[in-house]
């Protein structure tokens, strides 16, 4: 848990001096070890901020605050100059963003508006400009007030900035450097600036006078007025910070977010930090061996040195396939906000970036002696300028990086700190990688120093990289070598030369282009090849033969962590279209499928007289005369259309009615009545198209929709039609829009906002692309809480039983397996239409009566197909699930950390572990589910229908279960649904006879009334009599207890009563509050694997657990397949139980398994649930 410092500067004013006083004592007592105080977590509103922050804040996926948020927002709320500092990543944008935006929210309502911006803040470079004027825009659109933001460069022409700064914005984002250029010009004016400035921010400060900017601050802090509050954000302290802190705050409260073990978080806990030792020759090699075999997890950030270096890397890697950007103070500031952009997006996996601060000195020093050679101007080309106000290792807010990749060591050790910064950032994993030469050692030497705990100093904070093998390197020599000694100085001169100027071209001559037509701007690719040579096909790949087989394993699991992490995208990212060349299909005349810009492949010859195959140019007038027939035949059957109308009319029950509320007609119905299959449901064709492709020149081609999906759902519409590429972008034939992100959330903006309204979202892969990889995933991840399950039995249900559902989301992929029956996506069978592809309106209104009146003949005369065709598919269903998990399990395995563990003697497994370590959260508990269900039912009818386990509880009990699951009715009879077995006496008489026989073994008893029956008399008070000598009273804090301090007491008895009275919290029974699943009824083995990890993934970790939760591995009989029996049926998943221990593991979700309950227990189960129990007692989880 961090800690926040406060201490006041001297000479404080009387308006602060109470908190100073207070802060001073509780700084001194901490300094004498007196005190160790932490921060009690807030919320938002409990920090005071406006409703409409918090409300932006969520929609921002933006749940609670960090530390310095919230130590710094109530004291900006106060209006007290703060000085913050806070490591990379912690949050310091927010933290003076939210308390500025309060109080300009404030001061709008009751002032007019001032001459000059409120606001001002300064950063050190563009990029960073940027980014804090998206997100400052980003809050004041989503909290819908009427203040207006601002971004100035030094670069802007003095008419740009007056433009922009037309309409009186309250806040300027800009760089030290622009101030004095505007007053300079006119556009702004120190006086109106002295009356209006309110607040000024300075982020990042301990850059702001590194990057040359104390005079431009001086101008600056000589027009700020007394009453001006002043922030000052800084990730470090610095003589610099110290000096603007006396040039600028006046008595500030210093806030210093520290962390436990402060020099190991320098760099944060969830970064893992490698290093590999190589000769300087020798970093291409690895760096190839790194990306090449895949053992670092993308995105990638490459750090060099040098710009030479940066074009070297980039066609090094070129020439093996391997796509990458650049990133350096040399390009234009569109380009390099442009290339953020798209790395941001994920269009590149590999951004090579530079942070040479000492190129620029030198460049600076070389500009300097040019001026005096005015002589010899044009003897030598000058080298393009670097931008000062560039700067990337800072401030800038890189998109989930995975790995950085130290290529040259930083020249420092806060280089290095805040090298590594830009991975792991909001509390994410990262990793790093940096590649030491011998030269470079005493700079490693001195970061390993500083960052080992100061009790440990020969601790190994950066550990060698361990899955490269050195037959790995190896094997790729001769290959880089051979690559490398192509790449010459020359080349690289001539590629940076070439990129500087496509970039010029990019930033400055389309500009006015991308600004009139942002969405073309994604056609520019940054990490497009340089070199002038196609690379040669054998280096893109890398024969298995060179491949080591630990490096392999390695590299699948990289792979598989990048699975389940949902980043699964191609390498390049972007396109991912099939381009290979098909055979094409008669039946589509799409232009958008057959459009060929170059113009017909035939009839490129031209000349008069000119003949083939004994056909002349009269070629040209037939076609003519087609044409002219087509547009009589379109005209016919336009006007048989018209005569129909005019005939019959287009009258017909309910053709009146209006209703009031378009956005809620649903609602204005009788829900009660309303059924699924009453409603004709309004839909709309191709419904995305509202933005696609380029306007004038494509777009008419495709838009089919001029609508948002937003405005057609407010409008009636209520079926969506969505068709989707391999990126997951929108797209018509070969055109593309926006990121089906924006359909979907439309479409949770359209349901916030209403209550009964139910979808039909059709989504499916176009023609000719290919399947957008986890897709399903996604969808269930977005709309999983308004998703309707898939069942037959819905279509006659009124839609008042189906609220608060209201998504019906049907996925059609084009290679992926299908979504499986009774899963919250529905798959193609459930949407089904006829079309024909013809521009004739008569022929389709034929053709569209037609389909329909066969399809209702067909409902009418055989209404038992669709069962028919049911009951054939759910065998096909679960062979395909089944597959899925055995692929899974020959693929992954089912390793996991004490997999090979085996108890000497299951009867006394927690005895054979140390009692005085193994507290209640670390077990793994193996279950059973229906526990008393051995003899059920009648033996030889129906047994079989609910039998789910074979043996005695007491028996359950010697093999290892620790946790059973009793189901009881009004007579005290154990039962499972409509059939009973024996008193439930008879298991708690085994319970008692296995107490007896051992001294160490703690049980979990869930007993609970079956559902649709009565609570047994009495009961809670019979099983205190039973059981009250063994029960452990219900404790909160015992989770953490070791079992030696819980022991003699030996059972956690939860009873859950139907509609008795539930036992009070403190007592000797649990609730069901202690006790938690999320049961989903299913049949299908690979969907309830897929339901138990994505709930237990959603819990808490076990160690701020205050319940059980318990993970069923089962599956359960359903009335519409034929297998009702249910050994056969839970069969299907229980053999995989040590797989999805694995995968618990492997995605992150170890630390969240407690409670694990099978059918028909075996001694196996008790090992792997044990096994992971004892590594977790051996810190090996």
């Amino acid at each position: 848990m961090g800690k926040t410092k406060y201490k006041p500067v001297e000479d404080v004013n009387s308006e602060v001096v109470d908190d100073v006083e207070i802060a001073e004592e509780v700084e001194e007592q901490r300094n004498d070890g007196e005190i160790e105080e932490e921060e009690t977590p807030k919320s938002f509103e409990e920090l005071g901020l406006d409703s409409r922050l918090i409300r932006a804040l969520t929609k921002k996926g933006i749940e609670k605050p960090t530390l310095i948020q919230q130590s710094a927002i109530p004291y900006i709320l106060e209006g007290k100059d703060v000085v913050a500092r806070a490591k990379t990543g912690s949050g310091k944008t927010l933290a003076y963003l939210l308390p500025l935006l309060q109080k300009l929210f404030s001061a709008d309502s009751v002032s007019k508006k001032k001459p000059a911006p409120s606001a001002f803040i300064l950063v050190p470079s563009r990029e960073l400009c940027q980014q804090v004027y998206t997100e400052v825009s980003s809050l004041i659109e989503l909290c819908r007030v009427q203040l207006k933001a601002v971004q100035l460069t030094s670069s802007m022409s003095a008419s740009d900035m007056r433009n922009a700064l037309a309409g009186l914005p309250e806040i300027l984002v800009s760089t030290p450097a622009c101030i004095p250029k505007c007053f300079a010009a006119g556009v702004l004016e120190p006086t109106a600036v002295s009356e209006s400035l309110a607040i000024l921010v300075l982020d990042e400060a301990d850059l702001l006078l590194s990057y040359g900017y104390e005079d431009n601050l001086r101008s600056v802090t000589s027009i700020i007025p007394r009453r001006c509050q002043c922030l000052l954000m800084s990730a470090t302290t610095s003589s610099d910070v110290e000096k603007l802190k006396k040039l600028i705050l006046h008595n500030p409260i210093v806030l210093t977010l520290t962390e436990e073990n402060n020099k190991e978080e320098a760099v944060p806990s969830n970064v893992q930090q490698f290093w590999i030792s190589c000769s300087t020759q020798d970093k291409l090699l690895h760096i190839l061996a790194l990306l090449k075999l895949e053992v670092v997890q993308k995105k990638i950030l490459i750090f060099i040195n040098t710009i030479d270096m940066g074009f070297r890397l980039k066609l090094f890697l070129e020439k093996f396939g391997i796509k990458s950007a650049i990133l350096n103070g040399e390009l234009p500031q569109n380009s390099r906000l442009h290339i953020l952009e798209q790395f941001n997006a994920g269009l590149f996996d590999y951004l090579i970036a530079t942070d040479d601060n000492s190129q620029t000195k030198k460049q600076k020093e070389e500009t300097k002696g040019e001026d005096n050679k005015e002589n010899n101007k044009n003897k030598k080309r000058s080298k393009p300028k670097l931008d000062a106000e560039f700067g990337v290792v800072r401030g800038i807010d890189f998109k989930k990086v995975h790995t950085v990749i130290n290529f040259d060591m930083p020249q420092s050790v806060t280089g290095y700190i805040h090298r590594i910064g830009r991975t792991g950032r909001a509390y994410s994993s990262g990793s790093s990688v940096s590649l030491v030469s011998p030269d470079e050692v005493e700079g490693f030497e001195d970061i390993k120093s500083f960052l080992a705990s100061e009790k440990n100093k020969d601790s190994d904070i950066i550990t060698p990289f361990p899955l490269l093998t050195e037959n790995a390197i190896e094997s790729l020599r001769y290959r880089a070598e051979d690559v490398a000694k192509s790449v010459t100085k020359i080349a690289v001169r001539e590629s940076r030369a070439q990129d500087l100027r496509n970039e010029i071209i990019n930033s400055e001559k389309l500009k006015a282009h991308f600004e009139a037509n942002p969405r073309d701007l994604d056609l520019l690719r940054h990490d497009k090849p340089l070199s002038k040579t196609a690379p040669a096909p054998h280096l893109k790949d890398i024969p298995e033969y060179l491949v080591d087989p630990k490096t392999q394993e390695a590299s699948k699991m990289v792979k598989l962590a990048r699975a389940a992490m949902g980043n699964t995208r191609r390498s390049g990212g972007g396109g991912g279209r099939n381009n290979k060349n098909k055979k094409r299909s008669r039946k589509g005349n799409d232009p958008l499928k057959t459009f060929n810009p170059n113009g017909s492949k035939r009839g490129h010859g031209g000349g008069v007289g000119q003949k083939k195959d004994g056909k002349d140019s009269s070629d040209g007038s037939t076609k003519k005369q087609k044409t002219i027939d087509r547009q009589k035949d379109v005209s016919n059957e336009e006007k048989n259309l018209t005569d129909l109308e005019k005939s019959d009319g287009s009258h017909f029950p309910g053709d009146d009615y209006r209703p009031s509320d378009r956005k809620n007609w649903m609602a204005g119905l009788t829900l009660e009545k309303l059924t699924l299959n009453k409603i004709v449901w309004p839909g709309t064709h191709d419904s995305a198209t509202n933005d696609i492709g380029i306007p004038l020149i494509s777009r008419p081609l495709a838009e089919c929709q001029t609508l948002s999906i937003y405005e057609q759902l407010v409008l009636g519409t209520r079926v969506l039609d969505i068709r989707v590429q391999e990126d997951r972008q929108i797209c018509h034939g070969i055109l593309t829009s926006y990121d089906v992100d924006v359909v979907i959330d439309d479409v949770i903006r359209f349901l916030s906002e209403t209550h009964s309204e139910i979808l039909i979202l059709e989504i499916r892969t176009e023609f000719g692309h290919k399947d957008p990889p986890e897709f399903e995933t996604y969808l269930a991840d977005k709309l999983g809480q308004f998703l309707i399950h898939q069942d037959d039995n819905l279509f006659n249900k009124p839609v008042s039983e189906i609220l608060p559902k209201r998504v019906i989301c049907i996925w059609k992929p084009r290679e992926s397996p299908k979504p499986s029956r009774g899963g919250i996506l529905w798959n193609s069978d459930y949407l089904k239409d006829n079309w024909i592809d013809t521009d004739l309106p008569w022929t389709k209104f034929q053709s569209n009566l037609k389909h329909l009146t066969r399809i209702v003949a067909e409902e009418v005369i055989n209404p038992a197909v669709s069962i028919i065709q049911n009951q054939l598919q759910r065998p096909r269903d679960v062979l395909e699930q089944q597959q899925i998990l055995d692929n899974l399990q020959e693929s992954n395995g089912s390793h996991f950390p004490g997999d090979d563990y085996h108890s000497p003697d299951r009867k006394n497994w927690m005895a054979h572990l140390s009692v005085d370590k193994l507290t209640l959260n670390k077990i793994v508990w193996p279950g059973t589910h229906d526990s008393a269900t051995n003899g059920i039912g009648d033996p030889v009818f129906t047994r079989w229908l609910g039998e789910c386990q074979t043996l005695s509880t007491f028996d359950q009990l010697v093999l290892g279960t620790r946790v059973l699951d009793i189901r009881v009715q009004e007579d005290r009879s154990v039962c499972h649904g409509a059939l009973s077995s024996y008193n439930v006496d008879v298991v708690l008489n085994d319970v008692i006879r296995f107490l007896s026989e051992t001294q160490s073994e703690i049980i979990i008893l869930e007993i609970r009334t079956e559902f649709k029956k009565k609570d047994p008399l009495g009961f809670e008070a019979y099983l205190i009599d039973k059981l009250g000598q063994f029960l452990i009273h219900q404790d909160d804090n015992l989770f953490d207890k070791p079992v030696s301090e819980i022991l003699p007491k030996r059972v956690i008895c939860i009873w859950k009563p139907r509609e008795s009275p539930k036992p009070r919290r403190g007592g000797l029974l649990w609730n069901s509050d202690y006790l938690k699943d999320n049961w989903i009824d299913t049949d299908l083995p690979w969907t309830k694997f897929q339901s138990n990890l994505k709930h237990l993934s959603e819990q808490q970790p076990i160690s701020s657990r205050r319940f059980f939760y318990r993970v069923e591995n089962t599956v359960t009989p359903q009335a519409d397949n034929l297998v009702v029996g249910v050994k056969p049926v839970t069969d299907r998943i229980r053999k995989h139980a040590r797989l999805f221990i694995s995968q618990c593991v492997s995605r992150g979700c170890g630390d969240k398994l407690q409670i694990l309950s099978t059918d028909f227990v075996e001694g196996d189960f008790v090992d792997a649930c044990v096994g992971l129990t004892y590594a977790r007692i051996e810190g090996k989880v």
